[in-house]
């Protein structure tokens, strides 16, 4: 791929399908058809965009817009395409999605070899913090990509502190050295911890092009909102990840979720396309990478760029949203200073939620074998201050126990 101008978990999670969870929901009714308006394939590969405009615009003609990343002069799809298979990742381009998240584990390579790289943009998530193992990690997944130029850099869930952006200088060396050789173009980040004051000090840093992530109406509270539209006014876009807030199997711990759902999308409309639906309402999402493990969760997730959310699916949304306030980590990590034990517990939780709600139980069973046994949620020594510290009133002793039960 030249320079050009066009607009982990490791596997997919084995996810229940997002369509069945109100039928099989207590008080579940049926879902039937897909939200938004009918999607026409634009041919083998998604529609190269005009020059750029700040403008969304349905540039390939597939009712998917595309929005623009200022300090970039591009364009990318609304919604993107995460890890996949061939199948769901081949539609997903052919409704418009142009854009690659970890595009080394997107479908095979032969996939990825048949698609037009003058047309879409990508990202490589880099895990190593070192400047010559940044580098390395960076060659061998742009080697396995079979794309000569990764246009992001995202350095992956490494940075939790504001000050890690001073002192943690090594992987920023590497980003440089690769963009003069003319393999990488910008700097994005994906951030799993830190809160607001992480995501504002990438803002505020200057050298992002792109900060990815979890927003979801669950999570999102005016402190995320506001940093959203100061990413805007920056030019720098937002990717928002994790936006099912866990999806049906998290949706099915609260009954006063299940109830809302059950009452205000009960009659065809699906509340995955609703959700997506309100998070690209929000100014200054620039595109969203949902999970899309076959091709009818891909078709639905695409339905939802270019449609608005009706104020009915709104009201929904926000409801479902309150309901869910009580289960939902934030990581915040507002609980972490009250810990005697001193447990990352935002990164227990989110371990749990990977085997226990998106259900890939391996890749969470490794992320947590390789703690410190010291550092699992077995060293819990069930004081309750983390409870006690937490704004939105979770049950994190039982979150611990459980995932010390689904993870050892």
């Amino acid at each position: 791929m030249n320079d050009h101008d066009r607009p982990e978990l490791e596997d997919e999670p084995n996810m229940p399908s997002r369509r069945s969870f109100l039928r099989t929901a207590a008080v579940g009714a049926a879902v039937v058809g897909l939200g938004g308006t009918a999607l026409a394939a634009p041919g083998p590969t998604a529609g190269k965009p005009k020059p750029f405009s700040l403008k969304e615009g349905d540039d390939a003609h597939t009712g998917m817009l595309y929005r623009a990343i200022p300090a970039c002069k591009i364009r990318i799809s609304e919604i993107s395409c995460n890890p996949a298979g061939d199948e769901p990742l081949r539609r997903m381009v052919a409704l418009g999605c142009n854009y690659f998240h970890k595009v080394d584990g997107c479908g095979t390579p032969e996939f990825r070899q048949s698609l037009d790289w003058s047309k879409l943009y990508c990202d490589v998530v880099i895990d190593n913090t070192g400047k010559q193992e940044a580098i390395d990690e960076f060659e061998r997944k742009r080697k396995n990509t079979g794309v000569d130029v990764i246009d992001f850099f995202k350095i992956h869930s490494k940075l939790t502190k504001p000050e890690q952006l001073k002192t943690v200088t090594s992987i920023f060396d590497a980003f440089e050295t690769l963009r003069d050789q003319g393999k990488t173009r910008w700097l994005a980040t994906s951030l799993h911890d830190g809160g607001p004051e992480m995501v504002d000090a990438c803002i505020e840093d200057g050298r992002f092009k792109m900060i990815q992530f979890p927003f979801n109406p669950a999570g999102a509270n005016d402190a995320w909102k506001a940093l959203v539209k100061k990413a805007q006014a920056a030019g720098i876009a937002i990717i928002a990840m994790k936006s099912m807030a866990g999806g049906p199997s998290k949706w099915a711990e609260s009954e006063a979720a299940k109830a809302v759902l059950q009452h205000y999308f009960d009659q065809g409309a699906s509340p995955a396309v609703a959700m997506l639906r309100w998070i690209l309402a929000q100014p200054g999402v620039t595109s969203i990478v949902p999970d899309s493990p076959n091709v009818k969760i891909a078709e639905e997730n695409c339905s939802a760029a270019g449609a608005k959310l009706t104020a009915w699916e709104h009201e929904g949304i926000e409801r479902f949203a309150a309901a869910m306030s009580g289960i939902w980590c934030r990581s915040c990590r507002t609980c972490e200073g009250s810990c005697q034990a001193g447990l990352p517990i935002p990164d227990l939780l989110r371990y749990r939620m990977y085997a226990k709600d998106y259900g890939n139980v391996a890749g969470a069973r490794k992320l947590y074998a390789d703690l410190d046994e010291s550092r699992r949620a077995g060293a819990c020594t069930g004081c309750g201050q983390c409870e006690k510290a937490c704004p939105y009133g979770l049950h994190v002793r039982d979150f611990l126990a459980d995932a010390h039960r689904r993870l050892s």
